[in-house]
């Protein structure tokens, strides 16, 4: 035991002295000590180098004296050695000013005492430092519900302001929603105001109503007074002619007339503004008619349905009617429309790549997408538009299911998609008014009681439309994709035979007053049938010959 004690001394001062070899490289705590034990008296570490084989008694001798010079050359010398003692983690040195040296040297004679200071130092610190947080945390974070961590850097986020009602802060929301490049999420913030503004948000709600606030047009003062005539009249003389479809089940013979009621309902929830383009700053009823005749070429092109087209067209008319769209977005409103349709109509409908080629890669499926989700949210998902084929296959049914004058009727109905004035026109009036147009073409002028019931409009409330349609087909041929779809084979030619017959009456161009031109029109139709009917007799009576 005794023979151990010395040779760990010898060490320990071994140690000592190549840490102080090494003072210029990264202090430790180790040095720091031995640092202060070789300003008292170098010798120390040469005696114990040659005091191997002493003593115990000997070696706490020499212990005591040198702490004892320690102490006495601390206090006899006036400019104190200065003593540089670690933080503890090898980094920074901090320097012990000389008045706190001698409380630094009499604690070495106790309990390692030079560690002392530096820890009552970086106390102080620490609990200055955590002092300071609180502070802060405490008049930034008041409103805070979770406090963050002590460790983390705070940053300060303010609250965002309220909107202000001023009109410099209506100037500047509407600066911030104008015309945006592409669809994006913002545009389905709701408005700071209800002013007027020139953005896709909403405006005054004064023009987005249907076509009841339109009680100046003659086309609207017709449907209402049409709706009131059909319900007071004596609806007499017509044939019960579902009956004959009792024994089918898929014509719900049962309750076909209240599904007819009930689509004339949902057709007075989904009318467009007649009057939206007034409204629009870079769109015209002349873009309008060359997207809708793009659109009739896309839909041929794809053979998709024809319920497809018109609710396309219904889906743009409407969101036109909430919203304001540059001249550049005009045919991506019209694409996605087409693509909305699609999904509701077909079974198989296109994929968003095939409407990316159809537009030549103008627009992405980022921007066919993000438009879809917008417009359905401005129209308020409301889909359910009945179409007028439907109006126009139940009036048919009065008419022997004549396929002539349902494939005229259609052609028609169609140039309803392209004439804005008939935009306040509904559906239901829209295919009533097109049937009767496409039997006087073909020589029938007469508007049975069948004819009366099923179409739902008695035939006063039919001129004006029929009026619109009239003038359309006698103007000069502006939209050829349309024209040339109704000219094919498929639909026995009907364009052609309706401009045929319309310019055989009356001149190229000529505005028709069909009103007043109705009672000689309808004899020169009989004539005309009393003419074709004899020469069909004629020609079946030779052929037996």
């Amino acid at each position: 035991m005794s023979s151990n004690i010395p040779t760990r001394r010898v060490t320990r001062a071994t140690r000592s002295v190549k840490e102080n070899e090494n003072a210029n490289a990264r202090p430790s705590r180790v040095s720091t000590r031995s640092k202060v034990l070789a300003a008292a008296g170098t010798a120390t570490a040469t005696t114990s180098k040659t005091t191997g084989g002493a003593d115990t008694g000997a070696q706490h001798k020499r212990k005591r004296e040198i702490a004892e010079g320690v102490t006495k050359g601390a206090e006899n010398s006036k400019p104190p050695p200065k003593a540089t003692v670690d933080k503890g983690k090898g980094k920074d040195t901090k320097v012990i000013p000389a008045g706190k040296v001698s409380k630094a040297t009499t604690a070495i004679t106790a309990t390692r005492a030079p560690l002392r200071p530096v820890g009552t130092t970086r106390t102080t610190k620490s609990n200055t430092h955590v002092e300071t947080k609180k502070n802060v945390r405490s008049e930034v974070d008041a409103m805070a519900i979770d406090l963050p961590s002590m460790d983390v850097v705070e940053v300060v986020v303010p609250a965002p302001a309220r909107p202000s009602t001023s009109a410099a802060a209506s100037k500047k929301a509407t600066v911030k929603h104008a015309a945006p490049k592409h669809i994006s999420q913002e545009s389905f913030e709701e408005p700071v105001s209800k002013k007027r503004r020139t953005s896709s948000e909403a405006g005054d709600d004064a023009h987005l109503e249907p076509i009841e606030e339109e009680q100046g047009s003659p086309l609207v003062e017709n449907v209402q007074l049409a709706v009131a005539t059909v319900s007071n009249e004596d609806d007499v003389g017509w044939d019960d002619l579902d009956r004959d479809d009792d024994e089918d089940p898929l014509m719900v013979s049962e309750y076909a007339a209240e599904i007819y009621e009930y689509l004339r309902e949902c057709e007075m929830t989904t009318m467009p503004n007649p009057n939206y383009v007034e409204t629009q700053n870079e769109i015209t009823w002349s873009t309008r008619g060359e997207l809708i005749d793009w659109l009739i070429q896309l839909h041929s092109r794809f053979r998709l349905m024809p319920e497809t087209l018109y609710l396309a067209i219904n889906l743009v008319d409407r969101f036109l009617s909430y919203r304001y769209s540059s001249l550049a977005k005009l045919q991506l409103v019209g694409v996605t429309c087409m693509f909305i349709s699609a999904k509701v109509e077909e079974t198989l409908a296109p994929s968003v790549s095939n409407f990316i080629y159809a537009v030549e890669s103008s627009y992405t499926e980022h921007h066919i997408i993000k438009a879809e989700s917008y417009i359905l949210k401005t129209i308020n998902w409301n889909l359910s538009y009945p179409c007028p084929l439907n109006f126009l296959r139940r009036a048919s049914k009065a008419d022997d299911y004549n396929q002539m004058t349902r494939t005229l009727g259609k052609y028609f109905t169609e140039i309803g998609l392209l004439e804005w004035r008939l935009l306040s026109a509904p559906p239901s009036l829209l295919a009533a008014a097109s049937l009767w147009l496409a039997r006087m073409v073909f020589g029938f002028s007469e508007w049975t009681p069948n004819l009366r019931h099923f179409s739902m409009y008695p035939e006063d409330a039919l001129i004006p439309t029929a009026n619109i349609i009239l003038n359309f087909v006698l103007k000069p041929i502006r939209y050829e994709q349309f024209y040339k779809k109704y000219a094919a084979k498929k639909y026995y030619k009907v364009s052609v035979h309706a401009r045929h017959w319309a310019t055989s009456l009356w001149e190229e161009g000529t505005h028709v007053d069909l009103k007043a031109d109705l009672v000689q029109l309808k004899k020169i139709v009989d004539e005309q049938r009393s003419e074709q009917l004899a020469a069909e007799a004629e020609h079946a009576e030779e052929q037996e010959v």
